[in-house]
């Protein structure tokens, strides 16, 4: 049994929301990531809203992509409190938002607040994804490319190169960005754009999870 077989079959059975057969959703036929939606809902990333629908241009909100990178990592189990004075203890996120808060990967904002319900940005969600492979990959992470400094260095000497408005991407993440551009993990759109501080649909989440699994998981 392969690799990729044997994490679909383990996250599938412990599937936290609603999961629908890939192609079964109503909404994501002829969706530009129709195909992408269908792999993320066979590896149990994903699933379905409480009404059948994916809703692939829904808002993305940083409960679920925490809870996305949570499954990837295999679902470990943490009883430490996250702290987070926003976020519930109790609920369908809370043991990935422990794990993530325990890794480093989730450190919330000025205040100390996760924000649960918030829509994740792009380079808010790679950044997000960064730090969980440096945690998860590190020696396949940061050999890549020698070290997070090379992609920070990359995207500000080079992104505006390919993207119109690169330049609006926040310096905090410009690791992150310069990482997913190098990667293929992040694409523009047909104009030519980045859109760094745009909001991620769905569907734009599962198009990069899927290539962060194939780089990185499946690999």
């Amino acid at each position: 049994m392969s690799k990729r077989v044997r994490f679909i079959a383990l996250t599938l059975a412990a599937a936290l929301l609603l999961a629908l057969p890939a192609g079964a959703y109503p909404d994501t036929a002829g969706h530009w990531a129709a195909a992408d939606i269908d792999a993320v809902t066979e590896l149990g990333l994903f699933g379905g809203m409480e009404d059948g629908s994916f809703s692939p241009d829904a808002p993305m909100d940083r409960s679920m992509a925490v809870v996305v990178l949570w499954r990837l990592a295999g679902r470990p189990a943490y009883e430490t409190p996250h702290g987070f004075p926003d976020a519930v203890e109790r609920g369908w996120y809370s043991t990935a938002l422990r794990w993530a808060k325990r890794c480093g990967i989730a450190t919330g904002d000025e205040k100390g607040y996760f924000r649960p319900a918030g829509s994740v940005t792009r380079e808010e969600l790679v950044t997000l994804t960064v730090r969980w492979l440096s945690q998860t990959y590190p020696e396949r992470f940061e050999g890549q490319m020698n070290s997070l400094d090379f992609y920070a260095a990359s995207y500000l000497d080079h992104a505006t190169e390919h993207f119109t408005d690169a330049s609006s991407g926040s310096y905090w993440a410009a690791s992150a960005l310069g990482w997913a551009i190098e990667t293929g993990t992040l694409k523009g759109d047909e104009n030519g754009q980045l859109r760094p501080s745009a909001t991620v649909t769905r569907a734009e989440a599962a198009a990069i999870f899927v290539r962060v699994y194939d780089l990185y998981v499946a690999g």
